[in-house]
């Protein structure tokens, strides 16, 4: 008989707090779990540009990617194309298949006004799941999955790395899981449910 689970997505929350107050108030945010980043979009519509696990804390796993973006270790995108629904890579990172030349301080100094923009145009969503990280993992690729399988333009920002990202099947001796999906935002373009 399949586990089912129910994923609710609490949020949105800003990104471009400083730290001390980035999530303050917000209980879920020392939790483990699975989290979308997202672009709300003229329609009203949020897309979302990002899936995510955490063993660790909400806070801080999304602090680090934020402290990596700021390093320049990951890709930056232009934000007022995102809210329009367009991916434009303006920095491909300093890893992964996109990469950059290594960053000296200058440059990194003239890459954060775009951090900044993506910060306060994009949006954190969190679920809580506790469990351990094979959970965590088949969640979020399943939920990856199911994203790009909605219709356009649900899946159009999605970063590269995270719609190639190779799905680890269930393996023989792991029950299907059930989940089901939902959100506190109604506006958070989500599959209803998926099967990991």
């Amino acid at each position: 008989m399949p586990q089912v689970l129910d994923l609710h997505f609490q949020g949105p929350f800003r990104l471009d707090p400083p730290a001390r107050r980035r999530f303050a108030g917000v209980p879920v945010a020392d939790r483990p779990g699975i989290y979308v980043w997202a672009v709300r979009q003229e329609s009203g519509e949020c897309l979302v540009t990002y899936v995510g696990k955490t063993g660790r804390s909400f806070r801080q796993r999304i602090g680090s990617e934020i402290n990596d973006m700021r390093r320049g270790k990951d890709s930056l995108y232009d934000a007022a194309l995102l809210r329009q629904g367009i991916r434009r890579r303006i920095w491909g990172g300093t890893w992964g298949p996109h990469r950059e030349v290594v960053l000296d301080d200058a440059a990194r100094a003239r890459l954060q006004p775009i951090v900044e923009a993506l910060l306060q145009t994009e949006e954190a969503y969190l679920a809580e799941l506790p469990g351990d990280e094979r959970l965590h993992e088949r969640v979020e690729e399943g939920l990856t999955e199911a994203l790009g399988a909605l219709p356009p333009p649900a899946a159009s920002l999605l970063q590269e790395s995270v719609r190639n990202m190779r799905f680890l099947k269930r393996r023989p001796e792991e029950a299907e899981i059930r989940v089901k999906v939902s959100a506190q935002s109604s506006r958070l373009v989500l599959p209803t449910s998926f099967v990991a």
